[in-house]
C-alpha cells in the first residue's frame, strides 16, 4: 500500500468504523477493507497516471469510504439485501458524513459509484472511484486473494 494511503487508512480506523469493514466478505475472499484499499489505490493511480487535476486527499478518502456501508450484504436473512447494489452508496455516503464528515462531492461520488445501477457521478472523482471500484470487482471476483 502506498504511504499516503497507509495513512488515510489509519485516520479513518483511528476517528471512525473503518476497521468494521475488515469483518464483511466483498467478494470471493477479499473482504470490504481490502476492496476498499484496492479501490483507493488503483484510483490514486488513475489519477496520476491521466494527470487528472483532482484533490488527491479527496479522491483516497473517498475512494476508501465508497463501501462504508457497514454491515454483510450476504446475509440472506435480511431481505433488504436484495436492493444492496442500488442502496449502499447511499447507505455508505450517510455513514461517512455521519463519522467523517465528508463534503458534497465526496457524497456524491460516494452515492453514485454504483452507476449504471445508480445516476452517474457528476464530478471527476466519482467517474475515477467509479471505474477503479468496477475495475477492482472483476478482478476481486475471479481471482482468490492469496494470503501472505
Amino acid at each position: 500500500m502506498i504511504n499516503y494511503i497507509k495513512e488515510r487508512v489509519k485516520y479513518l480506523e483511528e476517528n471512525g468504523n473503518f476497521s468494521k469493514l475488515k469483518q464483511f466478505i466483498q467478494h470471493n475472499n477479499y473482504t470490504t477493507y481490502d476492496h476498499c484499499v484496492s479501490v483507493a489505490e488503483l484510483s490514486l493511480y488513475i489519477a496520476l497516471k491521466f494527470h487528472v487535476k483532482i484533490n488527491k486527499s479527496e479522491l483516497v478518502t473517498t475512494a476508501l469510504l465508497h463501501d462504508y456501508y457497514l454491515y454483510d450484504w450476504h446475509d440472506s436473512t435480511d431481505k433488504t439485501h436484495i436492493f444492496h447494489g442500488f442502496r449502499h452508496g447511499k447507505i455508505a455516503s450517510i455513514n461517512a458524513e455521519r463519522d467523517y464528515h465528508i463534503n458534497k462531492n465526496q457524497k456524491n461520488a460516494i452515492e453514485h459509484h454504483m452507476f449504471p445501477l445508480t445516476l452517474p457521478p457528476t464530478n471527476r472523482m466519482g467517474v475515477i472511484i467509479t471505474i477503479a471500484d468496477k475495475l477492482c470487482a472483476f478482478k476481486e471476483t475471479f481471482v482468490k486473494k492469496q494470503e501472505a
